[in-house]
Order: structure tokens, then sequence, then C-alpha cells
């Protein structure tokens, strides 16, 4: 597998799978489609096997009897297995989904890779490219109270690209 080229995401508190089932996007396009649910949104993502060729991403906002559809291009990618493996995360980092999402966003200005990196001092991510850098920093919070806090719990140093 090119690092490049592909990579796994977990990005849902939880979910459900009926069967496995391997659904190549571009992460800019799913990105788009994410960016028209509200935060108390919850997402059904669907792919029929007959319309190979798309995937699509429902939002329901219960509160307001509203749904949305959003269909989105799937890309042609190999299909070798992307086995994830079970473990115990040496870093757990907790941020609201639209806090992430600017994060992201602040930085695929400057490059399209996103280095993660975890110490004591708190979650940094950065991203340098031919037009500049930009690094963000998130400190631990002392107070867990809000739910805008970002929290990180850390069993040792580690730097994910």
């Amino acid at each position: 597998m090119e690092r490049k080229k592909y990579d796994v995401v977990g990005l849902f508190d939880t979910y459900r799978c009926d069967r496995t089932i391997n659904l190549g996007m571009s992460l800019a396009n799913m990105s788009k489609a994410l960016k028209c649910a509200n935060n108390d949104d919850t997402c059904m993502i669907k792919y029929e096997e007959g319309d190979s060729d798309s995937i699509t991403f429902t939002f329901a906002d219960t509160k307001r009897d509203k749904t949305q559809d959003v269909t989105v291009k799937m890309m042609d990618i190999d299909s070798e297995h992307l086995g994830i493996p079970e473990q115990d995360y040496a870093v757990v980092c907790e941020m609201p989904a639209s806090e992430f999402q600017k994060t992201c966003k602040d930085l695929t200005m400057f490059t399209d890779t996103l280095n993660v990196t975890a110490t004591k001092a708190g979650i940094v991510f950065s991203g340098k490219g031919d037009n500049g850098q930009s690094v963000i920093t998130y400190s631990p919070n002392s107070s867990a109270d809000s739910e805008d806090d970002v929290n990180s719990y850390i069993s040792y140093i580690i730097t994910v690209f």
C-alpha cells in the first residue's frame, strides 16, 4: 500500500456495520459531505451493491424532523485488505468534531500532510508546505466541565505522520 495514496480513518464515536466491506473515497470529498452535518445530527452511510460507484451519507436531525442525503463518488482502489489490529492506543484525544474539522481546514491551507504529535504538554497538529506552515497546539485541560474542551490521555509520547 502506497502510504501517500490511502489512509485508514476512524471517525465516529459509535458505529454499526452489518458486514465487512472496503469502500474507497477521497478524504476531501468525504470532508465536503460531512460539512453538511450539524453537531447533533446522526449520520448513516449507505452503500448499495448494485450502485458500486457512490456512497450516500444521510444526516438526520430528529429535533427538527430534517434529513439530508449527500451522495459522494467512490475511488477505485486496489482491494487489498486493510486490517486494523485490536490494540490499546498510546494516546486518546477527545475533541468536538467541529474543532477537529476547523483544525484540519486551517492546516490544509498550507499542506496536504497532517502531522499529529502527542506529548505530556499536549497534542500538536502541524503541517508545512510550499506556501508556509501552521502549528496548532492543544494543551491538556485542567477542568473537563465544558463540552468544547479537548481532553487527552497520554501514556507515552508518540508521533504520527
